[in-house]
């Protein structure tokens, strides 16, 4: 998620203290499940649009540095990794204003 709609999400959560991802399907930003984004996100990194770092930590998409090719399934793998790993982190995390009653 660009880091625009992370701050978006975050202020809905502190204002609302509704869980990030009940925000985050609600506003349908769970662009990782769409099947025909990993190869458009390789083919930008291709032409230069991106770089490495993008490709992997904001996209979760692999490549194979050397000749350029998406790996499917390992990308596949990492997405699915990549979201469990960011739902239960937020989904953990309290609202700031929860923390601020319990204290």
């Amino acid at each position: 998620m660009p880091e625009a709609g992370a701050k978006e999400v975050f202020a809905e959560m502190v204002a609302s203290g509704e869980a990030p991802t009940v925000i985050v399907a609600r506003r349908g930003l769970t662009q990782l499940s769409d099947a025909g984004a990993p190869e458009a996100i390789a083919a930008r990194y291709r032409a230069g649009e991106i770089g490495k770092l993008d490709m992997v930590r904001r996209y979760a998409v692999l490549l194979d540095w050397d000749t350029g090719e998406m790996l499917p399934k390992s990308t596949a793998q990492f997405r699915e990794m990549f979201a469990k790993r960011a739902a239960s982190k937020w989904s953990d995390a309290a609202p700031a204003h929860a923390v601020q009653a319990a204290e």
